[in-house]
């Protein structure tokens, strides 16, 4: 029964939003369109003198991008990329059968390897719990790669609207605050709710 789940599997792929961990002038961006490996430059953002390399750490394509010499604020969006080969999924797996979770349960995984943030800040209350409805717009966490901050949302689902779901419910999250994840890793459950 559980292969039978794994063989209908749907997925979405999803856009990462890769965010400023600092504060300083974004250089040398790649251009929209662009097909960028793992390891490619994705620019810079130069602070005091100090020149913080951005790379891509998935296969993907650059769908928006800041201008060169574009002054950025800590958190600030810089780009936009459509990874290929991970995303958001129905999925049965290993440790799951079929009884424990809902028909509408969806998997986040890790788009890159990273540091799992459920906080904005070591003082801050989580962004989600277990058990919290929430809107497709709420960040659900960051991902962290050197000092750029992406947020995680529902509606990166880019066919979340033709599945006409609006919201989510949090069933699990899969990773403490601060853990170092890898590329395809389980952070939360998540049931789709009408």
């Amino acid at each position: 029964m559980v292969e039978e789940a794994k063989s209908t599997l749907e997925e979405y792929v999803v856009d990462v939003k890769i965010k400023s961990g600092v504060v300083g002038i974004y250089r040398n961006p790649p251009e929209v369109g662009l097909a960028v490996k793992e390891g490619d430059s994705l620019g810079h953002i130069e602070q005091l003198g100090i020149k913080h390399e951005l790379e891509s750490r998935f296969d993907g394509v650059v769908e928006s991008c800041l201008g060169d010499n574009t002054a950025v604020e800590y958190g600030q969006s810089i780009l936009r990329i459509k990874p290929q080969g991970y995303s958001l999924r129905k999925d049965f797996v290993e440790k799951n059968s079929l009884e424990d979770l809902p028909e509408n349960c969806y998997v986040v995984r890790a788009f890159f390897n990273s540091v799992f943030y459920t906080t904005p800040t070591p003082n801050d209350p989580p962004y989600v719990n277990v058990g919290d409805e929430v809107e497709k717009s709420t960040t659900l966490c960051l991902l962290e790669a050197q000092k750029c901050y992406n947020e995680i949302h529902l509606d990166d689902l880019p066919d979340f609207h033709d599945l006409g779901k609006e919201r989510g419910k949090i069933l699990k999250v899969c990773k403490p605050n601060g853990s170092e994840v890898q590329k395809d890793e389980w952070l939360f459950l998540v049931e789709l709710l009408d």
